[in-house]
């Protein structure tokens, strides 16, 4: 429960642990107001930032597939490896657009990986909002739990969030978006960094790849 002993917060509201934290969000000012939430609101974008991705993304071959290997502070959580994402990416190179999007720092590590694939990179060449334009322009974004997953799902892109455990609080908020994860993995401790990353390499790469055909074939 969250309670404030303090006037004008004196009514405790349950905390859900089985529904999305946006709805929990909702929940809390229950008392004095109903509030019903359908999505989120999209970011915000200039002309000047449209010119921009357009620049790289006119005349490119749909589907277009976004994949963001990453994810915010990427030296303590826990990534599905990036050689996985790079067995996605070969999968589809020839029936689809393959883009890589990251920060800066995620450029340094991960574009050493990307050489030799059929692939755009713009990693560490996007703001957020960049991004999120980049995003909406998209038919499907592959993303580890993160900021530019929920930035994806926000745009109403059909977006595939990665995740060491069931996610019901943080699943990608859209309904044309999923999230995978091993149904049997053990709930961890967040210092405890190799286990969570061996949760994460439980999801096998079919999985992933037959999940994307799946959004794409029904949307």
């Amino acid at each position: 429960f969250i309670k404030r002993e303090t006037k004008g917060y004196n009514i405790a509201v349950q905390l859900r642990q089985d529904q999305h934290t946006i709805k929990s969000f909702a929940d809390l000012v229950s008392p004095i107001a109903r509030v019903k939430v359908n999505g989120l609101v999209k970011l915000y974008y200039t002309n000047s930032y449209k010119e921009y991705i357009d620049h790289f993304m006119n005349n490119l071959k749909k589907p277009l597939l976004a994949i963001n290997p990453g994810g915010g502070g990427i030296k303590k959580k826990p990534l599905w490896p990036i050689l996985r994402f790079i067995e996605v990416a070969h999968h589809f190179k020839k029936s689809h657009t393959i883009i890589f999007t990251g920060s800066k720092e995620e450029a340094r590590l991960f574009e050493k990986n990307l050489r030799g694939i059929k692939a755009m990179s713009l990693m560490g060449k996007t703001s957020l909002n960049q991004l999120a334009y980049l995003y909406e322009k998209c038919d499907l974004v592959l993303a580890n739990d993160s900021g530019p997953m929920h930035i994806a799902a926000a745009m109403g892109t059909r977006t595939i969030g990665l995740f060491e455990k069931n996610p019901v609080r943080y699943t990608p908020f859209n309904k044309r978006s999923v999230a995978l994860y091993h149904e049997k993995n053990k709930l961890l401790s967040n210092q405890d960094y190799q286990g969570r990353m061996e949760n994460l390499r439980k999801i096998p790469v079919q999985k992933v790849i037959a999940e994307i055909n799946k959004l794409l074939e029904i949307s």
